[in-house]
């Protein structure tokens, strides 16, 4: 075993996500390998992070999922309103607002991948 292997078995890495990889190494390393699993799940993340998700969610639910842009759009604001982010009232109801342009915006950039398999963590 590696000592990288090591240190992501030692510290429960099971996958990495592209905003893992984006992070700072020294951020990378307070948040995975420092905190523990639960320790980490405490971290609230805002509303900028639960738009993308919704954003990326209904997008991908289009292209490879089946889903209308409506249905779509419904569904990634309904899951962007559960979401726990809760940084304001105010930002929470503006990224909210946002998310069927965005959608649509991805699917007019996107549009050529229609029928494309859906993401897999890896």
């Amino acid at each position: 075993m590696t000592e990288l292997t090591e240190i992501l078995f030692t510290a429960g890495i099971e996958h990495f996500s592209p905003s893992q990889l984006n992070r700072p190494v020294a951020n990378w390393l307070f948040e995975y390998v420092y905190l523990s699993k639960d320790q980490r799940r405490q971290i609230t993340v805002g509303e900028n992070a639960a738009y993308g998700t919704a954003v990326h969610g209904g997008i991908q639910s289009i292209l490879c999922g089946g889903l209308d842009v409506e249905e779509s759009i419904t569904t990634a604001q309904m899951e962007f309103d559960f979401h726990p982010a809760d940084e304001s009232p105010e930002k929470r109801e503006h990224y909210r607002e946002l998310i069927p342009a965005a959608i649509n915006e991805g699917i007019n950039a996107l549009g050529e991948w229609q029928g494309s398999e859906c993401e897999l963590r890896v």
